[in-house]
């Protein structure tokens, strides 16, 4: 029979989430912004990256006790397409309080990706919050960008 919400049998053995249950619950990947929109970017210039990530609840149940999960984002890898990539705990911030900026020092296409990692706890039948011992990563959907070149004329009138 299992357990109902709120209940713990005396004596019987509470479970654990471990890391592994914790990276197969469906945590959200982060939306990736880059600024400026539009698809393209001035090479030599900074490129603008936040991901829209907070933190979440979930429910599940192990061996048949309800379990709530808090997950909240702790670190941020970013990868930008050109062999250079960063790891930070912060999400970023859109212009014009820019904190995560890359500048491209050549022209092409390239693809921004993050990846958003987790850390969480658990409780277990309305029990304690507990951690859980370990970090979960979830990719975000990569954006697609073009690095592209200007020349300066003047012009009369």
């Amino acid at each position: 029979r299992s357990p109902g919400p709120g209940s713990r049998p005396s004596g019987a053995r509470v479970p654990v989430l471990d890391v592994e249950d914790f990276r197969r619950l469906p945590l959200p990947a982060g939306r990736l912004l880059v600024q400026p929109p539009g698809g393209r970017a001035l090479v030599n210039r900074p490129v603008n990256l936040v991901v829209a990530a907070g933190p979440v609840t979930l429910r599940t149940r192990v061996l048949g006790f309800p379990v709530r999960v808090r997950a909240r984002p702790v670190r941020f890898r970013w990868s930008f397409g050109d062999g250079d990539t960063l790891e930070t705990t912060d999400p970023g911030r859109a212009f014009p309080r820019m904190t995560t900026t890359h500048v491209f020092e050549a022209t092409g296409p390239r693809q921004i990706r993050v990846e958003t990692r987790y850390r969480g706890e658990f409780s277990v039948a309305g029990g304690p919050w507990e951690p859980v011992a370990g970090e979960a990563v979830v990719p975000s959907a990569p954006v697609r960008l073009r690095v592209v070149a200007t020349t300066a004329s003047l012009v009369a009138g």
